[in-house]
């Protein structure tokens, strides 16, 4: 048995300043490597250890939503877990901002060895105007990202799970789950 549970609610990425943008479209990813949920993502391993929780965060440019899959006996968990993101404040860690700047590097590099990357890159920023919604990271993206902007941005997505539409899918008992909400 499994349970599937989503959250869905308008606003995202096209609320952000376009010179804020690439940082912001990085949140999910900064907030993950910078403790998600308060704690850094091994002690979160840790705690989650013989239990069947899954959670995930995305902020797209006109919503952000979370998607969670547990089993029916982890649901009191998984909804502990939901409580934590909105209610944690992230701090962008110095070893999640080396991390992802080494991983970025290597990908801008990656996409310009490739010439196929190139040529989809063009026809892409002909087609767009060069609108920074649509390109693909560059290395001057890489040098002004701004961890602490990623992570207000993530923070203020989810802040208040009253904007959020909850949708949840398995086998569950409605008394059981509604004193979790």
């Amino acid at each position: 048995d499994e349970l599937l549970l989503g959250g869905y609610a308008r606003g995202g990425l096209s609320d952000l300043a376009i010179e804020d943008y690439f940082s912001g479209a990085l949140s999910d990813l900064i907030a993950t490597e910078s403790g998600a949920f308060g704690c850094a993502p091994a002690d979160l391993l840790e705690l989650l250890a013989g239990k069947s929780i899954s959670i995930s965060t995305e902020s797209n440019l006109y919503s952000r939503r979370f998607r969670a899959e547990c089993s029916p006996h982890d649901l009191e968990a998984c909804m502990q877990l939901l409580h934590l993101l909105f209610t944690k404040r992230r701090l962008p860690t110095r070893a999640a901002r080396q991390q992802i700047t080494h991983m970025l590097v290597e990908g801008v590099l990656s996409h310009w060895r490739d010439p196929q990357s190139r040529w989809e890159e063009f026809v892409t920023s002909v087609n767009t105007c060069e609108h920074s919604y649509f390109r693909k990271p560059r290395m001057k993206d890489v040098r002004g990202l701004d961890s602490s902007v990623a992570c207000r941005h993530f923070d203020a997505s989810f802040r208040c799970p009253g904007e959020f539409t909850l949708i949840v899918v398995g086998a569950y008992e409605r008394g059981a789950l509604e004193p979790l909400l």
